[in-house]
């Protein structure tokens, strides 16, 4: 196809898709959205809270603020309106979805503590480093 062939083309494509009406939102009533709201989760998933921790705890790991992290209650608020929004937008997920949640919390869970030893070795040797007016 030729550059002018492929314009021609786009042009009426273009054409095409200004020339369709656009769909109208249509309002729901108050009703309606509670109606729907109701057929969302009430509880959380379980097996979020600690995927939700993670990024949290490795946060306060890296920057060596404990209080970086999400407690229990802060999770479980996260947790809700996570399961619900993935409930809506993955109403299945397929068995291999677990699958690589396993493998996320796998890797955290091996790295978490490498991590804190990485940082506790480092502070170690930072003490050990003789100063510069040490060495004179």
């Amino acid at each position: 196809m030729t550059k002018k062939k492929a314009k021609e083309e786009f042009v009426k494509i273009k054409e095409g898709l200004e020339a369709e009406p656009k769909p109208k939102r249509e309002r729901r009533t108050k009703a309606e959205m509670e109606a729907e709201r109701d057929t969302l989760a009430q509880e959380p998933n379980p097996l979020l809270i600690p995927v939700l921790k993670m990024p949290f705890n490795l946060w306060a790991t890296s920057q060596k603020i404990e209080e970086l992290k999400l407690d229990d209650k802060e999770a479980f608020k996260l947790a809700l309106p996570v399961t619900q929004l993935v409930e809506y937008y993955l109403p299945k997920i397929p068995a291999i979805g677990y699958v690589w949640v396993s493998l996320v919390l796998a890797i955290y869970g091996i790295t978490q503590p490498r991590i804190k030893k990485i940082q506790k070795v480092r502070i170690e040797r930072a003490e050990k480093k003789p100063k510069p007016e040490e060495q004179k």
